[in-house]
């Protein structure tokens, strides 16, 4: 994103101002916000390598985000978003669910799956 866009979404969103990751919703009908300060890098080695040099063929990578377990804890227990907030314990359990969740993979075929998934790598 360029920095004048970013400039500009945040002059229109002030809320947004240090933010990386903010959820809005409703659990059991009562709204929630959720926002998280989150920063992190995602190191994926790929095999083989990508090779970026080569001219004759593009390379396609997917992000894949599964949601579905941000708000749970490891045995499956719900975790009530209308009671996290920045600074409560939750938030960081939150933010390493939401880590945790991103998958990054070879898709030249563009088929949503890792190229190399049969060989026991995404």
């Amino acid at each position: 994103m360029r920095a004048t866009c970013a400039a500009d979404f945040i002059a229109a969103n002030p809320d947004w101002a240090g933010t990386s990751i903010r959820i809005e919703g409703t659990y059991q009908g009562k709204p929630f916000t959720f926002v998280s300060n989150l920063k992190s890098e995602i190191y994926i080695p790929f095999r083989p390598p990508l090779d970026l040099t080569d001219t004759t063929r593009t390379s396609a990578v997917t992000v894949a985000v599964d949601p579905s377990r941000w708000f749970m804890t490891q045995d499956g227990t719900t975790i009530d978003p209308t009671t996290v907030g920045l600074d409560q314990p939750n938030n960081a359990y939150i933010a390493a669910n939401i880590r945790r969740s991103f998958r990054v993979f070879r898709d030249d075929d563009h088929d949503g799956h890792g190229d190399h998934e049969h060989q026991g790598q995404d």
